[in-house]
């Protein structure tokens, strides 16, 4: 027979914001009972979960990704969007209109 009993327990105080999570847990070694707590500034909100074993299988065995983390992420959220083209120019002919206008401004004074 598997008995395993536990509590974790985790505070932070940050700018006078306080945020807590306590997980207390019980497994007969056929189902585990799971009570998740929240705290955060005073609101306190609390779940219950019952988990079989085929419940805890499914958890841990989902399958592995062939493809790599960076990669599956760009695929399902930036394929369709579309980068801003850059339109390439000539910067002599664009600066030398700047001085030619700059000449005319000076002759006119």
């Amino acid at each position: 027979m598997i008995k395993s009993v536990g509590v974790v327990s985790t505070y932070v105080s940050n700018n006078g914001k306080n945020k807590g999570e306590r997980m207390f847990w019980d497994y007969d070694g056929n189902k585990i009972n799971l009570d998740i707590q929240t705290d955060k500034n005073g609101k306190i909100n609390e779940k219950y979960f019952e988990l079989t074993n085929d419940d805890i299988s499914d958890i841990i065995n989902v399958p592995q990704h062939q493809i790599p983390l960076d990669k599956r992420l760009m695929n399902d959220f930036l394929s369709n969007i579309s980068s801003p083209s850059v339109k390439h120019t000539n910067t002599k002919k664009r600066n030398s209109k700047k001085l030619k206008k700059s000449k005319k401004m000076r002759n006119k004074k």
